[in-house]
């Protein structure tokens, strides 16, 4: 499958799931943060979509876009488990833009980032 193709199928899934709604924010993330997988999964779910469209515009030239995805996708998990991280939604595009960008500079990923 050509990187397309695969970013295509990727995006199509992606925009089938429920966003997070704010005032269910809160509670996922506390459930999630406790050890609920399925709250976990909820919160991370609800900001996948959003969380590929900030990697495509933040994306390095030379970074193949579903692997700027993959990288995008590693930074939201890292804020929803993060419980120094009220509010992950609104720290999502400052953290995917500045991992992409250490990236661009062949800057190494560094354990527990």
């Amino acid at each position: 499958m050509d990187d397309s193709r695969a970013l295509e199928d990727y995006m199509s899934a992606v925009r089938e799931l429920p966003p997070l709604r704010r005032e269910r924010e809160a509670e996922l993330l506390k459930a999630a943060r406790a050890g609920d997988a399925s709250s976990r999964r909820f919160a991370i779910e609800g900001l996948v979509e959003i969380s590929a469209l900030l990697a495509i515009r933040y994306a390095p030239e030379g970074l193949r876009l579903i692997d700027a995805i993959q990288e995008a996708n590693v930074v939201l998990c890292r804020l929803v488990d993060d419980a120094k991280c009220p509010d992950p939604a609104l720290l999502l595009a400052s953290a995917i833009k500045e991992r992409l960008e250490a990236l661009q500079h062949g800057q190494p990923h560094r354990a527990g980032e």
